[in-house]
């Protein structure tokens, strides 16, 4: 079955057990820097729970050891070992093992199955409120099974182990009461004496245009007849271009939002990748329901369709909030962006191909206006 079919099933699975039974569960999204994806975590009747992952992996991209990212699909059963109820919210820490399989790029190997046993360590927290956030560690031992002149060859799966300590945080919206959740105070009429001014899960859209005015770059390679070019500087340009991007997160408060952003986007000329990036947003003013001035920062991964390069974003900005409704809300933006991107190049024989590249280090700097609309 091809991957894309396997990633479809799966989601489809995702969405079935998540209406299934009453048991506390939940579903949301997570980052870590060798791969991006969605969770779901279901609760059981004893102290465990169970989970099952579905991440684009590109741990093997940022190594530079491959130029497309794969796919990985995780399920683990967890067992609490500590947890604490707080006046606002529930504490945990939990571990146990896992299975993973997937299609990636190891070292030295290249594109091929893997299959592994994993861990899974972490750190959740619930808020009164119906989100869920989370710090975990998932070491994975497994093996990689690709093709070579010699046929199917079996190796231990390296980047397992060099990515095994990297750090993944989550952000999941619940459904059902929280574990040990206090009851909440009503008055006389049964109505809970207390009503937020504002929704806890947001989505929205955003679009905008950017304009890219330096590139520092340094480009390495060998030239047509062979002899070795070594090209670096910085340059002063403008290139324009558009994102539009979509949004998905909590408010975690009256003054602080956590959402995942994805979309499309331009970083330079013919230069276009799919955002993956986790923004964090800081509002001021006391009064949720009012407009209001705000500040954001976000970074993360930039998936080519072409897959032929890698691409990291970070950005910071501030802006106004203008407040229709208790939901519905339009965002005016001023942005930098920095960006680090494998921008293919040319020479006075045409485009470099890549066989010939050593370096290719790009680092742009651009400043967008865009609009937001977050309901």
């Amino acid at each position: 079955m091809r991957l894309s079919g396997v990633i479809a099933a799966t989601f489809i699975f995702m969405l079935a057990v998540w209406e299934s039974d009453a048991q506390t569960k939940s579903m949301g999204t997570f980052f870590a820097p060798d791969r991006t994806g969605f969770s779901h975590q279901r609760f059981l009747h004893d102290g465990t729970f169970w989970n099952i992952d579905l991440a684009v992996d590109y741990g093997a991209c940022v190594l530079r050891q491959g130029d497309r990212p794969g796919g990985r699909l995780s399920l683990g059963y967890n067992f609490i070992v500590w947890e604490k109820d707080h006046p606002e919210g529930h504490s945990r820490i939990y571990a146990g093992p896992g299975v993973s399989v997937g299609y990636v790029t190891d070292k030295d190997s290249g594109y091929g199955g893997m299959a592994g046993i994993s861990g899974n360590a972490g750190y959740e927290y619930d808020f009164g409120f119906p989100i869920t956030v989370s710090v975990s560690l998932s070491p994975m031992l497994g093996i990689h099974i690709h093709n070579t002149d010699r046929g199917l060859q079996l190796n231990t799966y390296i980047n397992s182990l060099l990515w095994s300590l990297s750090p993944q945080l989550g952000i999941r919206y619940r459904v059902g009461e929280r574990r040990n959740a206090p009851a909440r105070a009503s008055g006389a009429d049964g109505i809970p004496e207390y009503k937020r001014k504002f929704p806890r899960l947001t989505f929205g859209v955003e679009w905008g245009y950017t304009a890219t005015f330096l590139c520092t770059f340094h480009h390495n390679y060998r030239a047509e007849d062979r002899y070795r070019v070594n090209d670096k500087g910085t340059k002063a340009m403008y290139e324009g271009n558009g994102h539009i991007l979509a949004h998905l997160g909590a408010n975690l408060g009256r003054h602080y939002n956590l959402s995942f952003y994805t979309g499309y986007e331009g970083i330079a000329d013919g230069f276009c990748v799919i955002p993956m990036t986790l923004r964090h947003t800081w509002l001021f003013g006391d009064r949720a329901e009012n407009s209001r001035w705000l500040c954001f920062a976000d970074a993360g991964y930039g998936l080519r369709a072409e897959g032929d390069s890698n691409c990291f974003i970070a950005k910071a900005g501030g802006g106004y909030r203008v407040s229709f409704s208790r939901s519905v809300k339009m965002d005016f933006l001023l942005t930098y962006r920095f960006a680090y991107a494998e921008i293919p190049f040319s020479d006075e024989s045409g485009t470099v191909p890549q066989d010939r590249i050593n370096r290719n280090n790009n680092f742009l700097n651009a400043i967008s206006i865009g609009i937001g609309l977050t309901l």
